[in-house]
């Protein structure tokens, strides 16, 4: 059965008596150079199994069965089930589930190790799943999907036209349109064209896994950012992070960008530099952090985190010392926070992959700089050396301090780190639980 035939299309579904679902955004492929793109740009080899979210009648189906080892195809439309059992009946390395694949587990269908993902979706399911797949905890090898031709160039989109759709889609992969596809390559045909579009997540080592931020605050700036998109940044991040102007526009500057610019003419290269920035630092010398711990809950900046109050100040959690310690303080954290002892890197991937306490590290606590330090619980974790006498002393002197604001202390030697990772992460989460 040619099923790129709209003749024998329309046959298997008089046949079954069912009409394409436009609440489903059924639109079946009937071009077969279409078909043939879609397969070269997922490089597909008999080792490979691949996920097909809403096969339809299964006309990519029978292709991706040919050139793959296994495909699983999930099936929303009920309707379609007993049309799909029909048309791939001469395939044994086809599995369908009837279901909806932003809510399936996939581990039970072999998904737990390497796959791509290649489909013909649905229009309105575009920036959902695409950003359910990335966002997994194990993405997809490859991305190749059949979408709307406007959605694919906002997802490839350069500055100055970014989307918020477009970072999200290459913060964590490299996205490239592949072809166009003509509207009436399709029955029924829809409105508008399409567009193959193929995303490659990035690999571990191109994650950020050590400049200081999550994906949540990476996006809760970029969110802030395109608040209103036609409004410049100091505006929105003002507005949306209430945080003073004067402390924006320093933060912009000291990432190389403008008060005035707006959020379509930023890299995600610049979301990521205003993301790893340490807000505290972007403070004009001598000023402290006005803001409401409420602002950036979780992340750098709250009162919280600046445990010192000015006398007479009002202000709650204003921290403050003289222009020149402050600066000189500044300056340290951010010479530490780059360059990191061995233990210190070996701790911190452990720790910031842990995210029931989102650590952070290089932090200035009451004139201290902590190693590692987590607001939320209130514990610091110091790294510490050959430890003298002398230098022991001082640290017993801070750790008493730092335990009479709240903060529970713990210190680990180099070696302790560097021999034994697994077992000092142990007890860090077994002494800080309830």
């Amino acid at each position: 059965m040619d099923l790129t035939s709209p003749t024998a299309i329309k046959e298997i579904l008089e046949k079954y008596e069912v009409k394409p679902s436009k609440s489903l955004g059924q639109n079946f492929l009937i071009d077969k150079n279409i078909l043939n793109k879609i397969i070269l740009a997922g490089n597909l080899t008999k080792e490979d199994v691949v996920l097909e979210v809403g096969p339809g009648v299964g006309t990519l189906t029978c292709e991706l069965a040919k050139s793959a080892g296994k495909v699983i195809a999930i099936e929303k439309d009920h309707d379609m089930i007993n049309i799909l059992a029909e048309t791939l009946k001469d395939f044994n390395n086809v599995h369908i589930i009837e279901g909806d694949a932003l809510s399936l587990n996939p581990i039970p269908y072999t998904l737990d190790h390497k796959y791509k993902l290649i489909a013909n979706i649905p229009y309105y399911l575009t920036s959902h799943l695409i950003r359910t797949f990335l966002e997994a905890e194990n993405p997809p090898q490859e991305i190749v999907l059949l979408i709307q031709k406007e959605v694919a160039q906002r997802i490839c989109a350069k500055p100055p036209e970014m989307s918020l759709l477009a970072v999200s889609v290459q913060f964590y992969a490299q996205a490239k349109i592949i072809s166009y596809v003509s509207k009436n390559c399709f029955l029924p045909a829809p409105k508008v064209d399409s567009a193959i579009i193929r995303i490659t997540p990035h690999k571990n080592d191109r994650l950020p896994m050590s400049i200081g931020f999550t994906p949540k605050e990476f996006f809760k700036i970029v969110k802030a950012g395109f608040s209103h998109p036609r409004k410049q940044l100091a505006n929105n991040f003002c507005q949306a992070l209430k945080v003073e102007r004067e402390v924006v526009e320093s933060w912009l500057s000291k990432c190389g960008l403008k008060p005035n610019q707006r959020a379509e003419t930023l890299s995600v290269d610049d979301w990521k530099n205003l993301a790893s920035y340490d807000l505290s630092l972007a403070l004009p010398e001598g000023k402290g952090v006005t803001t409401s711990p409420s602002c950036w809950e979780g992340s750098r900046m709250g009162s919280e985190g600046w445990v010192n109050e000015t006398k007479g100040s009002d202000i709650p959690g204003y921290f403050t010392t003289d222009a020149k310690t402050w600066k000189l303080l500044q300056e340290e954290a951010v010479k530490m926070r780059k360059n990191p002892t061995k233990a210190e890197e070996i701790l911190w991937k452990y720790l910031k992959a842990n995210k029931n306490y989102h650590f952070r590290r290089q932090q200035i606590i009451d004139k201290f700089i902590v190693d590692f330090v987590c607001l939320s619980k209130k514990i610091i974790i110091e790294v510490d050396g050959n430890i003298h006498n002398l230098q022991k002393q001082r640290d017993e002197g801070r750790t008493k301090i730092l335990e009479n604001l709240g903060f529970r202390v713990l210190r680990f030697k180099n070696e302790e780190v560097i021999d034994n990772v697994d077992i000092v992460v142990r007890k860090i989460i077994n002494t800080t639980q309830p």
